[in-house]
Formats: structure tokens, sequence, C-alpha cells
């Protein structure tokens, strides 16, 4: 038990580090697409010269990251299909 409460602690610790928990639930979403803007806009500046092999990978995998957080922030919306024509 003593674990569990350590590690909450510590997961709530690093929200409220990275600011997480002083962002409200309404503004969430646009944090999240910032945020994804800033990963974008560095990427591709490493793609048009400079060479920062594991900056790159980390920043793909943030972008990855922050696609999920954002698609599960709007569950209710449709997965857009492709479209199929007859």
């Amino acid at each position: 038990m003593k674990n569990c409460r350590s590690d909450q602690r510590r997961r709530r610790n690093a929200l409220a580090d990275a600011g997480l928990l002083d962002i409200s639930p309404h503004d969430f979403h646009e944090k999240v697409v910032e945020a994804k803007r800033f990963v974008i806009d560095r990427l591709s500046e490493l793609v048009k010269g400079e060479d920062h092999p594991e900056e790159r990978y980390s920043l793909a995998y943030s972008l990855g990251a922050l696609k999920n957080v954002e698609e599960n922030l709007q569950p209710e919306m449709p997965s857009r299909k492709p479209r199929r024509d007859p």
C-alpha cells in the first residue's frame, strides 16, 4: 500500500512540475495543439539541415504521444474514414 501511495505522489508531482494540473480541462486541448505545433516546427528545422538524430527521434515520439492524447480528449468525434467511390 505504501508503494502505491508513493507512486501516486510521484505521478502527481510530475504532472504538477509539467504544469498540467494548472490547466483547466477546457483549455487542455488547446495546450496539446500548441505543443504539437512547437514539435512540428522544430522537426521542420531539423529536416532543413541540422543533424540531431536523437532529438528528431525524441520529437517524433513526442508528436505521436501528443496525437494520442488529442485523440483521447475527443472520443465523441467520429474517426475519419476514407471515402469509397462506387
